[in-house]
């Protein structure tokens, strides 16, 4: 299987739903649950309603993103914000349409502190797992760039920057100066080939991000390209 950074935050994003599942049934076990006529059904609407406005949240503030993984105190933080967002939404649902239970809503602010402490400690694992896999490269991504510009060094400076040889390596420069050298913009490979060959070149080899460093004179070049390529699954 090819790890994607798409695909490891969709898996964070699941795991945060499963912990939020698994914090509602330990509510549930102790008793900590709506006291209506028909708790069970309230408290999965509640819950359904909960973990959408969380996730929704969460995705909202890029918290869903590699990056961010390793930063426990920015973590910490961004799932207190979509707890509190959660909440809200819940005690507006309660008062609406069960206001009985606001007499006595504790177990709702419990359900909501026993979720956060419950997703803390699941950063505690996704934080190291995913700097382990950024260590061993499995989640490098293969970066080809089209057009040697001043633009395209500013991107090979972004790529070789050390603090994210982990996350990229530039694959491959197209340029229609097949004679010009990528070093001269500081990359250490030769220009690939001609622009034209860069459809062949993604159809063959592993590509993750595309980038455009042309100028924005040659836009009709630019949204050739992008036609050519709109069934290639990079970015």
């Amino acid at each position: 299987m090819r790890w994607t950074h798409g695909l490891v935050n969709r898996l964070v994003m699941a795991w945060d739903g499963g912990l939020l599942l698994a914090a509602l049934a330990c509510a549930w076990f102790f008793e900590l649950h709506p006291q209506g006529p028909n708790p069970k059904g309230q408290a999965m609407i509640l819950a359904v309603v909960g973990i959408h406005v969380f996730l929704s949240a969460m995705t909202m503030v890029d918290a869903y993103r590699l990056e961010n993984y390793r930063k426990l105190l920015k973590q910490i933080f961004t799932i207190a914000f979509g707890i509190v967002a959660a909440l809200a939404i819940a005690l507006i649902l309660v008062w609406a349409f069960a206001p009985n239970e606001l007499a006595n809503p504790r177990w709702l602010f419990q359900w909501a502190a026993s979720s956060f402490i419950i997703l803390v400690l699941g950063r505690l694992v996704v934080g190291p797992l995913s700097s382990r896999a950024r260590r061993r490269g499995l989640l490098r991504r293969e970066v080809v760039i089209v057009g040697a510009t001043d633009i395209a060094r500013d991107v090979i400076r972004h790529v070789n920057d050390p603090g994210r040889r982990d996350l990229y390596r530039l694959a491959a420069v197209f340029d229609d100066r097949v004679t010009r050298h990528a070093l001269d913009l500081g990359a250490d490979i030769p220009v690939t080939g001609r622009i034209e060959a860069l459809h062949a070149y993604v159809r063959d080899n592993k590509v993750d991000i595309i980038v455009m460093a042309l100028p924005w004179e040659a836009a009709d070049r630019i949204f050739q390209l992008l036609g050519q390529l709109q069934m290639i699954a990079a970015d």
